[in-house]
């Protein structure tokens, strides 16, 4: 039986190694195409849209800074998948995997979160306030689902298929907001060197409005990091668990080994003890030269250290 559940076990852990290839193959391939024929065959007319031609180029939006980052993580994920390591509790981790854990729990899940739900929630509102149905013709409709659709897709499998430990919060929401940050100030670049906002629903709010709008955004963002962190603790519940008692065990164990040096040694100094001490007194026991009558007399303390 034991050998049995053994080779059922290895046989499950050599699937789920396939799947995580598969998946971060397919990913890579798609997202890196998508930048390709994004760059080189999506070309809008200036009279369609002005802002395609403007400072900033197409690097401008959000959605194309997290499919350089999904191809950016998908890569490292399958270099992780071949040279690293996917187990639960890897004696010493790759620093590629290790890598790639922060880079998904800290900025490439809720970003792709956060692209794929509020394009499509603004799109159910008022499709023209971030994707005018003037660019139909210029923008095919798979390129919009692998830019918005499949960046949540491929994120959601990739939590469900590899196990991570999460970053400490601070960390891993440091990293988030660094990247928010810097796309925030980048997009008012932009409007300083263009005059133009990267999205249309920004130049129908008031500058109060679109403060509103950027403290709710990052406020959203920041949800989505614990909503990542919540399904990871779902999803892989028993492994981190193990992880855990893992750990407990390794710091228990070093201070028992602490605790049975400091033993030993103690054991050392009273087994010791006993041998000192008889041959001292036999030393003691011996005549001092230069008694009278050779008669044997104990060394006083001072006399023996001198």
């Amino acid at each position: 039986m034991k050998n049995k559940s053994g080779g059922n076990q290895g046989q499950n852990t050599r699937i789920k190694n396939v799947l995580r290839c598969l998946i971060h193959t397919v990913g890579v391939t798609q997202f890196a195409y998508a930048l390709y024929f994004d760059y080189k065959h999506v070309v809008i007319p200036s009279e369609i849209s002005p802002l395609f031609k403007v400072f900033g180029g197409k690097l401008k939006f959000l959605t194309i800074w997290n499919v350089i980052l999904q191809t950016l993580y998908f890569a490292i994920s399958l270099l992780n998948d071949i040279f690293g390591s996917n187990e639960t509790n890897p004696k010493k981790k790759p620093v590629i995997r290790v890598l790639k854990d922060y880079l998904l729990a800290s900025v490439a899940f809720p970003v792709s979160m956060f692209v794929c739900l509020s394009f499509w929630g603004i799109w159910m509102v008022d499709r023209e306030l971030v994707f005018p149905r003037a660019l139909d013709p210029y923008f095919p409709t798979w390129l919009n689902h692998v830019m918005h659709t499949n960046i949540l897709v491929f994120s959601a499998l990739d939590m469900f298929f590899c196990f991570r430990q999460y970053p400490t919060r601070a960390k891993g929401i440091t990293g988030l907001l660094f990247f928010m940050a810097g796309y925030l100030v980048w997009t008012f670049v932009i409007f300083y060197k263009s005059g133009m906002w990267v999205y249309p629903i920004l130049n129908v709010l008031s500058w109060e409005q679109r403060g509103l709008f950027f403290a709710m955004s990052l406020v959203i963002v920041v949800g989505l990091y614990f909503v990542g962190e919540f399904l990871n603790s779902i999803i892989w519940k028993s492994e981190l668990k193990q992880f855990e008692h893992s750990g407990k065990q390794q710091k228990k164990g070093g201070w028992k080994e602490k605790g049975d040096w400091h033993a030993n040694k103690k054991g050392k100094k009273d087994n010791s003890g006993p041998d000192e001490a008889s041959v001292r007194n036999k030393r003691d026991e011996q005549p001092r030269q230069g008694s009278k009558g050779g008669k044997l007399t104990k060394r006083k303390d001072s006399d023996r250290d001198k």
